[in-house]
């Protein structure tokens, strides 16, 4: 999506941002944050194989993006 992404390690949060929108996201934590206000999210973020994993929807959504789901098959525009 062209984002830009930053992770730190110390906290284990990672700072999206793209177009002027920010995201934050913390590992294990089920709030996120979009331009500082709080958001539920509808899972926690996770570290799995050493990738941070977080909701697509919420932030495909966070970034102004349209979320559509057909046939299985998930596409953001």
């Amino acid at each position: 999506m062209g984002a830009d992404v930053q992770w730190n390690p110390n906290t284990r949060a990672a700072a999206i941002s793209k177009g002027g929108k920010q995201i934050g996201v913390m590992v294990g934590s089920e709030t996120a944050y979009v331009d500082g206000a709080p958001v539920r999210l509808d899972v926690a973020a996770v570290i799995k194989d050493g990738r941070l994993f977080v909701p697509l929807r919420f932030i495909a959504e966070a970034l102004n993006y349209s979320v559509d789901y057909k046939d299985k098959v998930v596409n953001i525009h």
